[in-house]
């Protein structure tokens, strides 16, 4: 629907609510609409899973959300997906089935203390992604947004079971310039960033999370895109014609199906 009518009326702004389930990867969506020579911005509630900085009550969901950015034809869209917590609550899920430790400073237990556990983490709340107030600010916003303005609820959200999203989908014409034009400029800001100049001794290191973080010392990356890393993985599972699943999450998700 956001599609359609941003090709109709050159922008399109639809709500969704009561949901009671993940939205799944929102970005998913946001490449949808880029897909479409549109700019998508995605907006995701969810229940109580994180605490704004300074608590460690759970307020916000982890609240993710995704911009798809058209680029010209030889090029897939920039696709921009990311929760507002330090941590997936799946991937909590997946720790906790696996019987191994989450990484540190991600999440508190019930009582606030900082904890590697997955159990107390999902009994507890998990911090927000930068672990400073501009993040939980952030996780606020969409809050507002994707719960306050779409008819969802904000409070007692498992119970209620109404969680929000919110989509955005604009027609570069609708501000004075065409497709061509706009993705022109992208591709300008693209070759700008990829050919930055790498700090020394610093590379992009993976997280215990599958986030990136800087460190120093090894060997350089420098800058990337948003998705270049999905893009790559996307590219070799294609390759293979085959996803590959830890067995314990194999048997985590046959528990679920056997419990239906």
């Amino acid at each position: 629907m956001a599609i359609q009518k941003a090709r109709e009326h050159g922008l399109s702004i639809v709500a969704t609510h009561g949901t009671s389930s993940g939205t799944g990867a929102i970005g998913f969506y946001a490449r949808s609409v880029a897909d479409n020579g549109l700019v998508g911005i995605i907006l995701s509630q969810s229940p109580e899973l994180m605490a704004p900085h300074g608590s460690y009550e759970p307020i916000f969901g982890t609240n993710p959300f995704a911009f798809g950015i058209p680029r010209d034809d030889t090029s897939t869209p920039i696709v921009l997906d990311m929760a507002t917590s330090a941590y997936a609550w799946y991937a909590l899920k997946e720790a906790r089935a696996a019987g191994q430790p989450i990484p540190p400073d991600v999440a508190y237990d019930a009582e606030g203390h900082p904890t590697r556990d997955p159990s107390a983490a999902l009994s507890g709340a998990l911090r927000v992604f930068d672990r400073s107030h501009k993040g939980s600010h952030i996780a606020l916003m969409v809050e507002l947004l994707a719960g306050g303005l779409t008819g969802a609820d904000v409070e007692e959200k498992w119970q209620r079971e109404n969680w929000g999203n919110l989509v955005v989908a604009i027609d570069p014409e609708v501000l004075g310039q065409g497709l061509a034009q706009f993705t022109a400029k992208v591709e300008a800001v693209v070759r700008r960033v990829e050919g930055a100049k790498p700090l020394s001794g610093a590379t992009v290191q993976e997280r215990g999370d599958g986030s990136a973080q800087l460190r120093t010392g090894g060997d350089v990356r420098g800058p990337s895109l948003p998705g270049s890393r999905s893009e790559a993985e996307a590219a070799t599972v294609a390759g293979r014609g085959r996803i590959r699943v830890e067995r314990s999450v194999y048997e985590n998700l046959m528990k679920e199906v056997a419990s239906f």
